[in-house]
């Protein structure tokens, strides 16, 4: 894995990984190809990057969040858009200064109350 920008914690701290060589390479259908290409979770200390204000997530194949994201107090937007999400994690719930969410292209079923109330 080689990433692009250093994980430092600073507010303007971006993920850009190329997590396989074979992430350019596409299949039969067109797609990309290499079952690496995309994150399917976060590391559970990813909230120690607690400086963070925007987090983009969107077109991976994430089907949750790590609970330690609860810590991303300075967190205002997050965008988990084109994922497999099929309920929206309860963590969000706890982002208390998230302004803008960005959900599109899930199959979202469940929004939990604490979700609701932000």
């Amino acid at each position: 894995m080689a990433c692009a920008n250093k994980l430092d914690g600073s507010p303007d701290c971006k993920l850009g990984c190329n997590l396989d060589s074979r992430s350019s390479r596409r299949d039969s259908n067109g797609d990309p190809g290499g079952s690496n290409r995309w994150f399917r979770s976060l590391p559970a200390n990813f909230g120690r990057l607690s400086a963070l204000r925007t987090l983009e997530l969107r077109e991976n194949n994430m089907i949750t969040l790590p609970k330690s994201m609860s810590r991303l107090v300075n967190l205002q937007r997050l965008d988990i858009g084109n994922n497999d999400f099929t309920e929206l994690p309860e963590v969000v719930g706890d982002l208390i200064n998230l302004t803008e969410l960005w959900i599109h292209g899930n199959d979202i079923r469940r929004v939990p109350a604490n979700v609701e109330q932000l």
